[in-house]
């Protein structure tokens, strides 16, 4: 696989030329993460290039769930269409037209007036409620089982690092397994969702009105609780928990505390997930960056000091 920095320009502009005919003029670093780095082309398209071993599947869901979306469009709500796709074991390229818009934060969500508060998340909760309709006989998408992933995730630390963390780690890990096994919340009924759906992934227009949705890498069918992890959460990237239960006011048919639940229960995942990166591929920070955010929740996070006890 291609190992890009994020300003290797020169190559950048070679693969989109080779692998798509595409004359690149201007090229800008948008961002990235652990998996892509993403560019603005010529101030009109923005490409994406997979990073890690992990954008192959991301980009093949962000493809399928581009090529249903042209034919179900809902509410008319913008999503990229991926008209630029190259994925196999060395290079991994998408591209689509750049969405005009803002990231949705809860600076502006504060900012702006009560009607307007209140139509967005209206917007958002019926843009939810219609996608999650379609399920895996609608389109070709993973089926997550997300008990099964979160176990998984517990059992290798369980057999790589386990014996290395402190008593008190060590009963984070075990409250969280018990707590997976015990829970009723991953057996509703699957469908689709975008699964990492965040203030950062909510575009937003001028009228500061509900636009669009990016990065659908994530997306699977799966339990619809999933779906309202970071929108219910209380951390200070995300708007609140008072605007995802207004939100779930809108959507209704659905059981909040579930949703609540659910939400708790991946907001104790998170520093397993950094344990488990770090596991995988090797990187000591990582594991000492997840041990740190366990004994911050267990001082700070009220639903896992009650889990703890």
């Amino acid at each position: 696989m291609i190992i890009l920095s994020i300003l290797d320009y020169e190559i950048i502009k070679k693969e989109i030329k080779e692998k798509f005919d595409f004359q690149v003029n201007e090229i800008k670093y948008l961002g990235g993460g652990v998996d892509s780095n993403a560019y603005l082309i010529n101030n009109d398209y923005v490409f994406k290039f997979g990073i890690s071993v992990n954008s192959k599947l991301d980009y093949e869901a962000q493809k399928i769930f581009s090529d249903f979306y042209k034919h179900n469009i809902i509410n008319d709500i913008e999503t990229p269409d991926i008209e630029y796709y190259y994925n196999d074991d060395e290079t991994r390229i998408i591209g689509y037209k750049y969405i005009e818009g803002k990231f949705l934060n809860r600076k502006i969500y504060n900012k702006i007036g009560k009607d307007c508060q209140e139509k967005m998340v209206k917007d958002i909760a019926m843009f939810l409620k219609k996608l999650h309709k379609y399920n895996e006989n609608d389109l070709n998408l993973e089926v997550l089982d997300i008990r099964k992933k979160m176990l998984a995730e517990v059992r290798l630390i369980k057999n790589n690092i386990y014996y290395a963390l402190t008593e008190n780690e060590r009963k984070y890990i075990n409250r969280f397994e018990k707590r997976v096994i015990e829970s009723d919340v991953f057996d509703d009924k699957k469908c689709l969702c975008h699964i990492d759906f965040n203030p950062t992934h909510i575009l937003i227009d001028k009228n500061n009105s509900f636009r669009g949705v990016i990065d659908w890498g994530g997306a699977a069918i799966v339990c619809k609780y999933a779906e309202f992890s970071y929108i219910l959460s209380d951390s200070e990237d995300e708007i609140g928990r008072d605007f995802g239960l207004k939100v779930l006011e809108y959507y209704k048919e659905i059981d909040v505390e579930k949703a609540i639940e659910y939400s708790n229960i991946h907001k104790m995942e998170y520093p397993i997930t950094e344990l488990v990166y770090g596991i995988e591929n090797n990187k000591k920070e990582s594991i000492d960056w997840g041990k740190k955010i366990i004994a911050k929740k267990c001082e700070t996070d009220e639903d896992i000091k009650t889990i703890m006890v």
